[in-house]
Protein backbone atom coordinates (compact mmCIF):
# COMPACT_ATOMS: atom_id res chain seq x y z
CA UNK A 1 0.00 0.00 0.00
CA UNK A 2 1.71 3.38 -0.82
CA UNK A 3 0.55 7.03 0.54
CA UNK A 4 -0.78 7.78 -2.76
CA UNK A 5 -3.59 5.65 -3.01
CA UNK A 6 -5.45 7.55 0.26
CA UNK A 7 -8.34 9.65 -1.30
CA UNK A 8 -10.25 12.19 0.79
CA UNK A 9 -13.83 12.69 0.12
CA UNK A 10 -16.26 15.12 0.98
CA UNK A 11 -19.98 13.95 1.81
CA UNK A 12 -21.56 10.61 1.47
CA UNK A 13 -19.65 7.62 1.00
CA UNK A 14 -19.71 6.05 -2.71
CA UNK A 15 -21.20 9.33 -3.68
CA UNK A 16 -18.80 12.08 -2.22
CA UNK A 17 -16.62 15.27 -3.90
CA UNK A 18 -12.95 14.31 -4.34
CA UNK A 19 -10.90 16.68 -2.43
CA UNK A 20 -7.59 15.44 -2.63
CA UNK A 21 -5.33 12.13 -3.15
CA UNK A 22 -3.21 11.68 0.09
CA UNK A 23 0.61 11.41 0.22
CA UNK A 24 0.07 11.07 4.01
CA UNK A 25 -2.89 9.71 6.39
CA UNK A 26 -2.95 9.09 10.22
CA UNK A 27 -5.38 8.27 12.31
CA UNK A 28 -5.73 8.92 16.26
CA UNK A 29 -8.00 7.64 18.87
CA UNK A 30 -7.60 8.25 22.46
CA UNK A 31 -9.49 7.01 25.33
CA UNK A 32 -10.32 9.78 28.14
CA UNK A 33 -10.51 8.14 31.60
CA UNK A 34 -12.78 9.20 34.32
CA UNK A 35 -10.66 10.79 37.26
CA UNK A 36 -12.12 9.37 40.63
CA UNK A 37 -9.09 10.76 42.60
CA UNK A 38 -10.55 11.07 46.38
CA UNK A 39 -9.11 11.74 49.77
CA UNK A 40 -8.09 7.96 50.09
CA UNK A 41 -6.06 7.88 47.27
CA UNK A 42 -2.82 8.18 49.15
CA UNK A 43 -1.70 11.32 46.93
CA UNK A 44 -2.45 9.09 44.03
CA UNK A 45 -4.50 9.88 40.76
CA UNK A 46 -7.51 7.06 40.29
CA UNK A 47 -8.63 6.60 36.83
CA UNK A 48 -11.77 4.64 35.63
CA UNK A 49 -11.76 3.89 32.10
CA UNK A 50 -14.92 3.87 29.91
CA UNK A 51 -14.63 7.68 29.46
CA UNK A 52 -14.65 9.83 25.71
CA UNK A 53 -13.07 8.57 23.44
CA UNK A 54 -11.53 11.28 20.80
CA UNK A 55 -10.51 10.69 17.26
CA UNK A 56 -8.62 12.65 14.45
CA UNK A 57 -7.37 12.24 11.35
CA UNK A 58 -4.38 14.13 9.73
CA UNK A 59 -3.75 13.98 6.45
CA UNK A 60 -1.53 15.78 3.17
CA UNK A 61 -1.44 15.46 -0.18
CA UNK A 62 -2.17 17.20 -2.88
CA UNK A 63 -5.06 19.05 -4.48
CA UNK A 64 -7.38 17.47 -7.83
CA UNK A 65 -7.92 21.04 -8.59
CA UNK A 66 -8.61 24.31 -7.41
CA UNK A 67 -12.35 23.83 -6.62
CA UNK A 68 -11.17 20.90 -4.39
CA UNK A 69 -8.70 23.32 -2.57
CA UNK A 70 -11.70 26.02 -2.30
CA UNK A 71 -14.38 23.34 -1.04
CA UNK A 72 -11.72 22.03 1.74
CA UNK A 73 -10.57 26.21 2.74
CA UNK A 74 -14.33 26.81 3.06
CA UNK A 75 -14.97 23.82 5.19
CA UNK A 76 -12.09 25.03 7.70
CA UNK A 77 -13.21 28.85 7.34
CA UNK A 78 -17.08 27.44 8.39
CA UNK A 79 -16.38 25.68 11.45
CA UNK A 80 -19.24 23.62 11.00
CA UNK A 81 -19.74 19.57 10.93
CA UNK A 82 -20.09 17.74 7.24
CA UNK A 83 -19.62 14.18 5.99
CA UNK A 84 -16.11 13.18 5.04
CA UNK A 85 -15.09 9.63 4.14
CA UNK A 86 -11.75 8.01 3.29
CA UNK A 87 -10.94 5.41 0.37
CA UNK A 88 -7.90 3.40 0.30
CA UNK A 89 -7.04 0.00 -0.38
CA UNK A 90 -6.67 -2.95 1.82
CA UNK A 91 -2.91 -4.61 2.02
CA UNK A 92 -1.64 -6.19 -0.80
CA UNK A 93 -4.70 -5.32 -2.70
CA UNK A 94 -4.72 -2.92 -5.40
CA UNK A 95 -8.11 -3.22 -6.31
CA UNK A 96 -9.80 -3.90 -2.88
CA UNK A 97 -10.58 -0.92 -0.83
CA UNK A 98 -11.75 0.16 2.34
CA UNK A 99 -13.73 2.94 2.80
CA UNK A 100 -14.12 4.95 6.55
CA UNK A 101 -17.16 7.68 6.41
CA UNK A 102 -17.55 10.04 9.71
CA UNK A 103 -18.80 13.22 10.60
CA UNK A 104 -16.20 15.77 11.39
CA UNK A 105 -14.87 19.24 11.27
CA UNK A 106 -11.24 20.94 9.92
CA UNK A 107 -9.66 21.83 12.84
CA UNK A 108 -6.46 22.42 11.07
CA UNK A 109 -5.38 23.81 7.49
CA UNK A 110 -2.02 24.37 5.73
CA UNK A 111 -1.06 25.02 2.34
CA UNK A 112 2.42 24.69 1.39
CA UNK A 113 4.32 25.48 -2.27
CA UNK A 114 7.44 25.66 -3.80
CA UNK A 115 8.61 27.56 -6.48
CA UNK A 116 9.19 24.70 -8.98
CA UNK A 117 7.14 22.59 -7.21
CA UNK A 118 3.14 21.76 -6.91
CA UNK A 119 0.92 23.12 -3.95
CA UNK A 120 0.24 20.85 -1.31
CA UNK A 121 -1.72 20.70 1.87
CA UNK A 122 -2.10 19.24 5.46
CA UNK A 123 -5.46 19.10 7.30
CA UNK A 124 -6.69 17.57 10.73
CA UNK A 125 -10.04 16.68 10.78
CA UNK A 126 -11.56 15.81 14.23
CA UNK A 127 -14.01 12.87 13.98
CA UNK A 128 -17.28 13.65 15.73
CA UNK A 129 -19.34 10.07 16.60
CA UNK A 130 -18.55 7.00 14.84
CA UNK A 131 -16.32 5.94 12.22
CA UNK A 132 -18.11 3.68 9.98
CA UNK A 133 -15.66 1.14 7.90
CA UNK A 134 -16.30 -0.60 5.22
CA UNK A 135 -14.70 -3.16 3.17
CA UNK A 136 -15.54 -3.81 -0.33
CA UNK A 137 -14.29 -4.86 -3.66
Amino acid sequence: MQGKDFKLYSGSAGSGTLIAKGTTLGFSSSNAGIEITNKDSGGNREMLAGGTTTKSVSFSGIFVGDASQELLETKHNAKSLDDYYLEYPLEGSHTNKRTDAFSGYVSDFELTGEVEGVLTFSATLQVSGAVTSTAGS
